[in-house]
């Protein structure tokens, strides 16, 4: 008899298809644990940030005083920004970033 060569290729199409599954699933799988993400740097601020200085320039006086510096760092895996205050927090009681919304004790991530 006549075989349809058309046929087998779809066969041995088959049969690779099969290999390939039994390859894929032979692969080991990567345990992702908590301690891996931190080494990895996973959850570290992207190299570059802003930072701002809030000056004091009301009066006659030759320099501003600086009242406070902010620091924005983006954390790409979070995909949150975050700051933080830099140098003399006294002025302001460490407090300047408490509840700049209603309610934000500033524990708790914003949800998106």
């Amino acid at each position: 008899g006549t075989v349809n060569t058309e046929e087998v290729r779809l066969e041995d199409d088959a049969a690779e298809d099969d290999d390939d599954v039994q390859r894929r699933r032979k692969r080991p799988k990567k345990s992702y644990s908590k301690d891996n993400l931190d080494n990895t740097g996973a959850h570290l601020p992207h190299p570059l940030h802003v930072i701002l200085h809030i000056l004091d320039d009301v009066g006659s006086d030759a320099k501003p005083r600086k009242l406070v510096t902010l620091k924005f760092e983006y954390v790409q895996k979070l995909n949150v920004v975050f700051v933080g205050t830099e140098g003399p927090s006294e002025a302001c009681g460490g407090n300047i970033l408490c509840n700049l919304f209603p309610d934000d004790t500033g524990l708790e991530l914003p949800h998106q």
